[in-house]
């Protein structure tokens, strides 16, 4: 299990702003796990895929917690610790406008490399999405 797994929330600035979009992504796993951030995409209701263009994830030094830039060509995935919240913010290459709905598609694995399915994330204007747990 993988969980609890905490609430993601789309970042649009203001529907008339061409900000890219950019998703808060947090993972507190009950067992260790990886994430690959450079794999994660939306998908919009008119099923155009839109990439992940930059991304950052917060790291702990001892008892600090510093956010850092991952750059491109360090596209392997993260070990995610047991029982720690590990926090990613990803920013996609274009703007979605607010009431555009959009699906995320994100890819974990176990520690002996299985892949993890987690469903489709899908985002509405005024909704919250997150899972409590995924198998």
């Amino acid at each position: 299990m993988i969980g609890p797994f905490l609430p993601l929330f789309p970042y649009v600035p203001d529907g008339r702003g061409t900000r890219p979009l950019e998703i808060d992504l947090a993972f507190k796993p009950n067992e260790p796990h990886a994430f690959a951030p450079w794999t994660a995409s939306v998908q919009t209701a008119a099923r155009d895929v839109v990439r992940v263009s930059h991304v950052r994830a917060n790291i702990r030094v001892g008892q600090v917690v510093k956010t850092v830039t991952i750059e491109r060509d360090d596209n392997g995935p993260r070990t995610l610790p047991a029982g720690q919240v590990n926090r990613f913010f990803l920013s996609f290459e274009k703007h979605l406008a607010p009431e555009q709905q959009f699906s995320l598609t994100l890819h974990l694995t176990k520690r002996d490399g299985a892949d993890v399915q987690l469903p489709t994330i899908i985002f509405r204007q005024g909704k919250v999405s997150f899972l409590a747990a995924v198998p």
